[in-house]
């Protein structure tokens, strides 16, 4: 009888024992390794978005573009979508530089896991085109494809969409050794760039989700939704 009763104390101990709290989502459990930067913040919101925020430009002249703050490696055949957000200070312009055109930029990377200086840039991009327009009629958003080295193609890729400062989303896909970078605005109807087949990208790539500007405040740019999938086979055509 005692025995029975031990048993039964310790399978009602077991029901009402409080169950093991789930670890709290980071951004490296999320969006990837957070990469060391002096200007620059990482961080998850209460919702899941990252944010990463920039600091103060110390630099006067125009963007050029930088290492992303938050990066993974993924190998084989993909389909990334990723929502950025990052108006210009609500559409009014921040103080641009003294030389050089104010520039926002937020969006995400693709680079050679060997190679990091050769990658693509994927964007959404808000520019302070001055003169005498009014403040918040002085920013001009572009969203396009860039490459950084010679082994990837030359040229930028730009469009100027009828958005203004409302969240874009992005989409690369990877299928074999050709890239395809579209975006939208409503996840529904996509814009999609002159597809990419770099030679010098092996089977494993770097993603990478950046920020960055050159203006005279500090600037931060959302992204959710993240979805990032293996290619079906169905979806490599």
């Amino acid at each position: 009888m005692t025995r029975a009763v031990a048993l039964l104390l310790f399978a009602c101990g077991l029901a009402f024992a409080a169950p093991v709290p789930k670890a709290a989502p980071t951004v490296e459990s999320v969006y990837g390794k957070v990469v060391p930067s002096e200007h620059a913040t990482c961080e998850l919101t209460k919702s899941g978005a990252l944010r990463i925020t920039v600091d103060k430009s110390q630099t006067k002249s125009k963007v050029s573009f930088a290492d992303p703050q938050v990066s993974r490696t993924v190998e084989g055949d993909f389909q990334l979508t990723v929502r950025v957000h990052h108006p210009p200070s609500g559409g009014v312009r921040v103080g641009g530089v003294k030389e050089g055109i104010a520039t926002v930029v937020a969006g995400v990377c693709v680079a050679a896991a060997d190679d990091p200086k050769s990658r693509f840039w994927l964007t959404q991009t808000h520019i302070d085109t001055g003169g005498e327009l009014s403040p918040k009629d002085q920013w001009v958003t572009h969203r396009g494809l860039s490459v950084s080295s010679s082994k990837l193609g030359s040229g930028t890729n730009w469009v100027s969409p009828k958005l203004h400062d409302q969240p874009l989303y992005l989409r690369v896909r990877r299928a074999g050794n050709e890239f395809r970078f579209e975006t939208s605005g409503d996840a529904k109807e996509w814009y999609s760039f002159t597809a990419q087949k770099p030679k010098a990208f092996d089977t494993k790539v770097v993603i990478g989700f950046l920020a960055q500007h050159n203006t005279d405040a500090d600037a931060a740019a959302e992204f959710d939704q993240l979805d990032l999938q293996p290619l079906k086979k169905d979806e490599k055509k």
